[in-house]
């Protein structure tokens, strides 16, 4: 075997030593046998010839070095692992590893592509501005895609972090002339239980807010009231402690409480004899009985820090009462969705026969959980990605037009290499390889900037997208990310390759005196007119969601948002009656309205654009009983006395409130003109008398209410919907346990929020203030996802348009620089400037309306993708499209100015002697 030690030199640098003991771990590809009889002496050679590369050439040759050490040791451990190999052959008594004929061929192949990336490493670093913008554009291209789809993958394509997230469904509730995604009745549900064969958990669900004292800061916190079975049936379990059990949601039982694991490390830093503990939850003490896993997230709701059993008392609780979102179901196993929504409309059907009141023509419906947590946001995230896959097509283009140009520049290196013997595909092969690499090193710019773009996109999304904390890149976007890498180095490198090796040697000379022919012109000329056909419906599409942003931002409130503040209140079980908060909020407003800079103060129960809503039937006294399906029904709202002033909403008839409706006084409402509008056409409804059940926070209003005034009509969802019928009730008479309380400033709400705080604090410092803000901030946040997709589209598209640009200038200047000799011949015959400026205007102008035409065909067909994103604006809006048709034209122009300028100051000698 030799004398020689397979141990490295103990004064070997440390690069060798850990190379060689690599290289030993590495011979485990071989047999066993093949290791006993060769291993020392390979070692002992590798480390030999490591030690010689490195003295003679340094570190720079370790990777070839190292990429042909370990091509030749896998062929050879796999040859050495076939039948044939030398130790399996009867007498093999070979002394060093055989080098089979296959093994040959693919070290051959292996040095061909290295010698081709060598080459190509060179060709580039050549030329090394125009390969830095090669990569630069192809990183900002190919980023742009990585980000998007980072962001796609993990809000939509990513499962939902739950056992056997496909069986799992959201469960809805709502007439069949509005079938919303409607909140769900308790008592329903306790029938869907007992009735249906589909489901083998069903679970529901509402929002509850509470506020935790006896602690260093006392914190406002967001929880849910959710059934026993919600951690069952999304198949999660605590991570310490115990799930609720049938008997913690029964009413009376001790009051229990799940925390999220980030509650638990930021309040009681992580420690485990939290089991166990009572805390104070608006003035009332729970025992923690367990803290859910870090990557627990409460389904269809943004945020969730604490849960607890909703203990309901299905008997005192009215059918038609439906407040529990969301409700999930686990479909039993074997079970469709198809099945399931059978088996909700045969349930829907028998409860509607039994309780005609309640539940005439109200539906039952089951969609996957997956589906109703994205919502809308798949829609716009794929527009997104259509958009970044459209200019990273024009990014490739810009490349592939400028790889035509270099190519063409090489027309005698190309011609000579023929001539040397070099085939087609050889030639072919190189060129390409010199693209492959360009897409490498684009796409390691590319991880970059979507690394970057992926915290920009993050920090400007708006905070409701649904599992955007979740948005990371992972093995599947990498993967995504080579795969794009290497489909746009051969996107854009086949073109060019084949042109230049397709021109020939007649070709290549002419290149060498300054021509391509037509070929060359031809094909850079249809990569201009595809990057315009790409940039219009980018642009269109822009445009469109521009004027829908526009017209959402100018419809009317129908209220005056600027100079206020809002803070939502929540007050804690001392407080409990309509009494003490009515007393607590009167006293609080006077305190707001006594603090320097403070015009007005109010309260309200439901803040417009906040979210929330609260609808009720009623019935007008004196008219006859409805038909079941027909009472008139609107939105309730308390609030106090001074809220139509502060918010400037005019009283149109009777009157508004005032500090004489007491708890003692007449129960009184004030309703808005769509109210009186759709059930009192004919007549005024003051002084008129209406029934109403209504409850908010779980409190009855008084049944008979007199009608005492009508209010202008005011936007309370959304700017996207129209006002409603509103119902208002006075807080003095109707006092709930959480309001939010509004102040009026001519200065900087904002300055007022630590006053407001510090009045808030005195009066009580164990209630706290949560959610405060400007009031038009709020307003401005409804349409955060519009303007979110409309920022990111139109970026993209200028994006677009500016690689439109480079790409139209760089094809007239190059067209331009080509015709050099042929300008010259004019202008020596007599032709002007301006006719000369006009030969290049003319080319632009026939690339434009080349481009135009299936530009905007293709913007007529992907308009319809964005209907459902746009308000008071049609998709195929004329405006728009002609409006961003003479945007690109005027780019294109302007654009190519610059070279129609140059082409007219050529000098017609010097022109004619450099052909």
């Amino acid at each position: 075997m030799g004398t020689r030690s397979h141990t490295p030199h103990p004064h070997d640098p440390l690069p060798i030593r850990a190379l060689t003991y690599g290289y030993r771990r590495a011979l485990f590809v071989f047999p066993a046998a093949f290791r006993r009889r060769f291993a020392l002496d390979l070692a002992a050679t590798f480390a030999d010839d490591v030690r010689a590369v490195y003295q003679e050439r340094g570190l720079a040759a370790m990777p070839r070095f190292l990429l042909r050490t370990g091509l030749d040791l896998v062929s050879q451990g796999v040859a050495e692992r076939l039948p044939t190999s030398s130790l399996n052959r009867p007498g093999g008594s070979s002394t060093r590893p055989p080098s089979p004929a296959s093994t040959r061929s693919l070290r051959a192949h292996f040095d061909a592509l290295l010698q081709d990336v060598g080459f190509a490493w060179r060709a580039l670093r050549r030329q090394p501005a125009m390969s830095a913008i090669i990569v630069l554009t192809l990183g900002l291209g190919i980023g742009a895609v990585t980000t998007i789809f980072t962001a796609l993958d993990s809000i939509v394509l990513r499962p939902l972090p739950f056992s056997e997230p496909e069986r799992l469904v959201a469960l809805w509730q709502g007439s069949k002339e509005a079938p919303l995604q409607g909140t769900v009745s308790a008592v329903d549900l306790e029938d869907w239980r007992q009735m249906s064969s589909s489901f083998e958990n069903i679970a529901g669900a509402r929002g509850w807010t509470a506020t935790l004292t006896g602690v260093d800061q006392p914190e406002s916190l967001t929880g849910s009231l959710v059934s026993h079975e919600m951690l069952a049936t999304l198949g999660a379990r605590p991570l310490l402690g115990r799930d609720f059990t049938p008997e913690d949601d029964t009413p009376g039982a001790t009051a229990v409480v799940l925390l999220t694991h980030a509650l638990w490390q930021r309040q009681f830093g992580g420690d485990p004899a939290v089991i166990g503990r009572q805390i104070e939850l608006n003035d009332s003490s729970w025992q923690v009985i367990g803290v859910v896993d870090e990557s627990f997230r409460m389904p269809l709701r943004s945020r969730t820090e604490i849960l607890t059993p909703m203990a309901i008392d299905l008997a005192s609780r009215s059918r038609g009462s439906r407040n529990l979102s969301p409700v999930v179901a686990r479909l039993r196993p074997g079970v469709d969705l198809e099945h399931a929504n059978v088996d909700m409309d045969r349930i829907s059907d028998a409860l509607a026969v039994d309780y005609p009141n309640s539940n005439y023509e109200v539906l039952g419906w089951a969609e996957p959980l997956h589906r109703a947590a994205i919502g809308d946001t798949t829609s716009r995230l794929y527009l997104l990605m259509g958009a970044v896959a459209f200019v990273l097509l024009i990014a490739t283009a810009n490349v592939a037009n400028l790889l035509v140009a270099r190519a063409s520049a090489r027309g005698t290196e190309i011609a000579v290499r023929s001539a040397l013997g070099a085939a087609r595909g050889r030639l072919t092969r190189q060129l390409l390889t010199e693209s492959i690499v360009l897409a490498l090193l684009g796409g390691l710019a590319a991880l970059a900037v979507g690394w970057v773009g992926l915290r920009a996109l993050t920090a400007v999304a708006p905070g409701d997208i649904p599992r955007l904390d979740a948005v990371t890149m992972n093995g599947r976007v990498l993967g995504f990310t080579a795969l794009v890498t290497m489909a746009t180095g051969l996107l854009f490198g086949v073109a060019p390759a084949l042109h230049a090796v397709r021109s020939g040697l007649s070709a290549a000379i002419r290149a060498g005196r300054g021509t391509t022919g037509g070929s060359g012109r031809s094909l850079r000329r249809g990569l201009a007119i595809a990057q315009l056909a790409i940039v219009l419906p980018l642009l269109i599409g822009a445009g469109l969601l521009i004027t829908s942003l526009t017209q959402l931002l100018t419809e009317e409130t129908g209220f005056e948002a600027d100079g206020v503040l809002s803070a939502r209140v929540r007050l804690g079980q001392r407080y409990e009656g309509t009494d003490p908060q009515e007393r607590f909020f009167s006293t609080i407003l006077e305190r707001i309205q006594a603090l320097p800079g403070v015009d007005e103060a109010a309260a309200v129960f439901l803040l417009p654009f906040s979210g929330g809503n609260v609808s009720s039937s009623f019935r007008i006294h004196d008219r006859p009983e409805p038909a079941l399906g027909e009472e008139p029904s609107a939105s309730i709202q308390s609030v106090s006395h001074q809220y139509f002033d502060l918010l400037r909403l005019p009283i149109v008839a009777g009157r508004g409130f005032d500090a004489s409706d007491t708890p003692d006084s007449e129960p009184v409402a004030v309703i808005n003109e769509s109210t009186a509008r759709l059930y009192w056409p004919d007549e005024s409804p003051v002084g008129r008398m209406f029934r109403s059940g209504v409850s908010l926070d779980d409190q009855e209003s008084p049944s008979e209410r007199r009608i005492v005034g009508v209010v202008a009509d005011s936007r309370h969802r959304s700017l996207k919907r129209s006002p409603e019928p509103s119902i208002y009730m006075p807080a003095r008479q109707f006092a709930t346990q959480s309001m939010y309380v509004l102040l009026r400033t001519s200065g900087d709400p904002d300055a007022l929020a630590q006053p407001l705080r510090a009045a808030v604090s005195e009066l009580d410092p164990n209630v706290v203030l949560y959610r405060v803000r400007a009031f038009d901030e709020l307003i401005t946040d409804s349409v955060a996802e519009d303007r979110f997709a409309t920022l990111l589209l139109t970026s993209f598209a200028v994006v677009a348009l500016l690689l439109g640009a480079v790409g139209i200038y760089g094809v007239i200047g190059f067209n331009v620089s080509e015709r050099t000799p042929e300008i010259g011949v004019r202008m020596a015959l007599g032709a002007n400037r301006t006719s000369v400026q006009s030969l290049v205007l003319r080319e632009t102008l026939l690339v434009l309306l080349a481009g135009l035409v299936p530009g905007l065909l293709a913007s007529f067909w992907l308009s319809g993708a964005i209907q459902s994103l746009l308000h008071g604006v049609s998709a195929t809006d004329a405006t728009t499209f002609v409006g961003m048709t003479l945007v690109l034209a005027t780019m294109a122009f302007v654009a190519s100015i610059v070279p129609a300028m140059r082409a007219s100051h050529v000098d017609p000698v010097l022109a004619l002697r450099s052909e």
